[in-house]
């Protein structure tokens, strides 16, 4: 609140905002909480006498035009991406690495894709259990299925997308099976037919370890809502599930939700893929 009082004031004085003050007041890292669960109405207020557009490439230290607005226009110069996301503009963007700053819009949207190191000293269900209480983080619906979770004893390197349902090419939904593939179907002698995977395979994606979800939730602090592609393990009850990430009030959450392969999943639903090179 302190930091908010002193952009007001270096606003009324017209003092210009250093790049610090603007991630600060964009929420670039972490969001501006007050005391209270309402949002200080102070911060609204001065992002809109701000001109965004002035702002991003302070931000972004780099010039406009290095701004690439639609996948036509990224090239060897760009440094920052504002546009429509989907795989097809992955695979577009992974061909410019120095490409550091993606967005679907600013500040709002940034666009998920990261490499994820977990902790080698993570190694077990009963660690990962500890770890995510020290850190005040409700373990909801999803200890059933982080005790059947395979954990590595080195350290590794995944790297992450997230698609929604719509990214993937279901403007109306899909379900499990269209999306991911499925673990639970039966064959006609009433046996457990082979994994088989879903639309992710054509736009070179993967599913990810189960150990993704825990590991995730340790090391990501965003609250919003997304499934982790991932072969469906039994939960509680035998149904098919996959680990989940959101919040539940001020405290982040590990969940589990059942993906049997008829589930049929809303457009908007995000999904945390393995980025296949």
């Amino acid at each position: 609140m302190k930091y908010v009082t002193r952009l007001i004031k270096k606003n009324e004085k017209g003092e210009p905002f250093t790049k610090d003050d603007l991630v600060f007041l964009y929420e670039i890292d972490s969001p501006i909480e007050g005391f209270g669960y309402q949002k200080d109405p102070r911060v609204a207020e001065l992002r809109a006498h701000r001109n965004l557009e002035e702002d991003m490439p302070i931000i972004f230290e780099c010039a406009k035009d290095e701004i690439a607005r639609t996948p036509d226009d990224i090239n060897e110069n760009t440094k920052a991406y504002v546009g429509e996301w989907n795989p097809a503009v992955l695979q577009t963007i992974r061909q410019f690495p120095n490409i550091k700053h993606l967005y679907e819009s600013f500040p709002e949207k940034k666009i998920f894709k990261q490499n994820l190191e977990t902790d080698p000293n993570i190694n077990s269900p009963e660690k990962a259990e500890k770890a995510i209480m020290a850190k005040n983080m409700n373990l909801f619906g999803g200890k059933d299925i982080l005790y059947k979770t395979k954990f590595s004893h080195e350290g590794k390197t995944y790297e992450l997308v997230r698609f929604t349902v719509e990214q993937l090419g279901f403007p109306k939904g899909a379900t499990t099976t269209e999306i991911i593939g499925t673990k639970d179907d039966l064959d006609e002698n009433g046996h457990r037919a082979p994994f088989t995977s879903g639309a992710m395979t054509k736009f070179g994606l993967e599913l990810c370890p189960a150990e993704v979800g825990p590991h995730l939730r340790l090391q990501y602090f965003g609250g919003e809502w997304m499934m982790i592609a991932m072969k469906q393990i039994a939960g509680r009850g035998g149904g098919p599930g996959v680990f989940s990430l959101g919040r539940g009030g001020r405290r982040l959450e590990l969940h589990a939700d059942y993906a049997e392969s008829a589930k049929r999943w809303d457009s908007d639903n995000g999904f945390v893929f393995l980025s296949s090179k």
